[in-house]
């Protein structure tokens, strides 16, 4: 009997051993678990903190450059704030915003007309592609800088996926299948950069094919 007992005995604190062991273990990974979870909290806080104190020392470098191409600084700060409050209703961020409106205002848009410009611009991109507004932008610039477009605008417009060609045919000569007219009207010349905002007004007011498209991305982010 008193082997039995030994076996018995020996056997039961084994599994308790090994039972203690198992415990230590998983409150050790416990542990681990929980200060890994600190830790990426840490650092999201971290990068958040950094992101701002940046995203404040551009604000500053915004200030300085829009005072600069405006030429009136409390303008200059009123449209930094006006675009950084656009922004904040758009799936747009705002360093592309304040980027592309640089690029406009050397273009020859005035600081008054860019929120109006963007909402334009900005419906039409959200329609064919968020990241497809500085390719707009910079061929929508090249035409008001140039004062009419050429085929190599039109060109940018349509590989970024917009109907530029069709709607300035329905805004020209009342129907989109007259782009033979188009082409031929551009390659002479006589198709202006207000007919091009037209054209552009066309697609983004009501009943426009991108009516409304910058609202509505935004609202399904």
């Amino acid at each position: 009997m008193a082997s039995k007992n030994v076996i018995i005995n020996f056997k039961t604190s084994g599994v308790s051993g090994v039972n203690s062991a198992t415990a230590k273990i998983e409150s050790g990974m416990g542990g681990l678990v929980a200060g890994a979870a600190a830790f990426t909290l840490a650092m999201r806080t971290a990068s958040k903190a950094l992101e701002t104190i940046n995203l404040a020392g551009r604000f500053e470098q915004w200030d300085i450059a829009f005072d600069v191409m405006i030429g009136k600084t409390k303008l200059a700060q009123q449209t930094v704030s006006e675009l950084q409050q656009f922004a904040a209703r758009t799936p747009f961020e705002i360093p592309g915003i304040m980027d592309a409106s640089q690029h406009l205002m050397a273009a020859g848009v005035e600081a008054e007309d860019l929120i109006g410009t963007f909402k334009m611009l900005g419906d039409v991109a959200s329609g064919v592609g968020v990241d497809k507004l500085p390719t707009i932008v910079s061929a929508f610039a090249k035409i008001k800088a140039k004062g009419i477009p050429t085929m190599r605008q039109l060109n940018q417009f349509t590989r970024a996926g917009v109907p530029i060609i069709k709607q300035l045919a329905l805004s020209l000569y009342g129907s989109a299948d007259a782009t033979d007219k188009v082409y031929y009207a551009t390659k002479r010349g006589n198709i202006s950069f207000a007919q091009t905002v037209d054209a552009f007004r066309g697609m983004s007011r009501e009943g426009g094919l991108f009516y409304q498209m910058m609202e509505r991305q935004h609202n399904s982010y």
